[in-house]
């Protein structure tokens, strides 16, 4: 049984073996298609891209004054503009992500919504609940402050807090792939 930084007994689960895993699979996706979300080409300029989307998820977190790794995934529906530059994209979204060092993981949902102006890429903000899951500890609930920008491959910065424990920082990539589109 492992201990956090309080010394409270924590759940020992840390998937040591599917981080290097995680590694290989994120470095795999990035090489493998980036790009997949841009808007497609059947679609005319003024019309919306809608789509679900499934994406790995690689990120550094800072929980409890720690440094740690989290790989994951997260599911979304939403839809894309190709010109649009005040509401360029809106998208929902949950996502999972284990700890590496840590115990536990987190889990989320957000909303999001991006847009183009003034600078003509697609860059966003995303709000919702967290909710921090360990085997021994009780589950601690907050919230999350996700800025993004869209360069075919999806880097982040996510602050929120937790009750208790307070604040937490995550800095990540976010690799989506489109599973369907209309």
């Amino acid at each position: 049984m492992g201990r956090d930084p309080e010394g409270d007994p924590t759940g020992e689960w840390a998937p040591h073996g599917v981080s290097r895993g995680g590694i290989v699979h994120l470095v795999f996706t990035l090489l493998s298609g980036a790009a997949l979300l841009s808007p497609s080409e059947t679609a005319r300029a003024d019309e919306p891209d809608r789509f679900v989307a499934v994406a790995a998820i690689g990120s550094a977190v800072r929980v409890e004054g720690v440094w740690d790794g989290a790989y994951g995934g997260e599911v979304g529906v939403g839809q894309m503009r190709g010109h649009a530059p005040a509401l360029g994209a809106w998208a929902a979204s949950v996502g999972l992500v284990g700890f590496t060092a840590r115990s536990g993981g987190r889990l989320w949902s957000e909303l999001t919504v991006g847009t183009r102006w003034p600078t003509g890429y697609l860059v966003g903000l995303g709000v919702g609940p967290a909710v921090e899951l360990d085997r021994i500890r009780q589950p601690r609930w907050g919230g999350q402050l996700t800025v993004w920008a869209f360069a075919g491959v999806v880097p982040y910065a996510r602050v929120g807090a937790l009750d208790p424990g307070g604040l937490f920082v995550d800095v990540g990539l976010r690799i989506a792939f489109p599973a369907v589109r209309w």
